[in-house]
């Protein structure tokens, strides 16, 4: 099975389906890299990922940088972080102590504090809620080009 990268119907993002990471050619890296780069989100779908899988995943665009606040890196992986409700223990759906929110983050730009800005992140989701969980994204770079001169 061949990758396919069809861009959304927005002006920022692409859709990925038939990637099998184990088995990714040097030409569908490359290609997954400038689709990255012109469309500046992808979207992985159908697909399985483990912890090695999301590292080499991650790899195809960069290296992975750790997170700067150690005590939010995966003992078992320190190049990942896991935002999880409930401290990523399962939640009984009667139980009134378990926090059953994540939270939410205003928009922001990841490592932005840092001497060296990231390029991007991988996000997986473990467990996907059956109504919000919603992520967005926007373009600044495209956003920034769109300002009249005076204002930039």
């Amino acid at each position: 099975m061949s990758i396919n990268i069809r861009p959304t119907s927005g002006p920022i993002g692409a859709t990925v389906t038939g990637l099998d990471i184990t088995a990714l050619s040097r030409g569908e890296a490359a290609e997954l890299y400038q689709a990255f780069l012109k469309h500046g989100v992808l979207v992985f779908k159908d697909m399985q990922l483990d912890i090695p899988g999301h590292i080499a995943l991650s790899e195809l665009f960069g290296e992975c940088d750790l997170h700067p606040i150690e005590a939010l890196r995966y003992k078992e992986e320190p190049r990942l972080i896991v935002l999880a409700a409930n401290n990523g223990q399962p939640v009984a759906v009667d139980d009134p102590e378990a926090d059953k929110v994540v939270g939410r983050i205003p928009w922001h730009t990841d490592h932005m504090y840092t001497d060296t800005p990231n390029r991007g992140g991988l996000l997986r989701a473990i467990t996907i809620p059956e109504k919000g969980g919603n992520t967005g994204w926007i373009d600044t770079a495209g956003v920034y080009g769109a300002l009249p001169y005076r204002i930039k």
